[in-house]
């Protein structure tokens, strides 16, 4: 993620990469989707990402409940 990029943008970048990948006919799961999308965030998103792993289950949450979790923060 770019320090001045917002959610709603990386969210798109991110879903046109993952739409890539999947045309390859590569599996990729929810979770290590999300897990990834919360390892790549800028560093203004280390409190959230703390908040989300220890109040949420990271390999069960969507990656829209995820995304509107940040933008909630944002």
């Amino acid at each position: 993620m770019k320090s001045s990029e917002s959610i709603s943008n990386y969210h798109t970048r991110i879903m046109v990469i993952v739409n890539h990948i999947r045309r390859t006919k590569e599996t990729l799961t929810v979770a290590r989707i999300t897990k990834n999308i919360l390892r790549s965030l800028d560093s203004k998103f280390d409190f959230v990402v703390v908040a989300i792993e220890e109040s949420k289950e990271v390999d069960k949450l969507t990656v829209d409940e995820l995304i509107g979790s940040l933008q909630a923060h944002e």
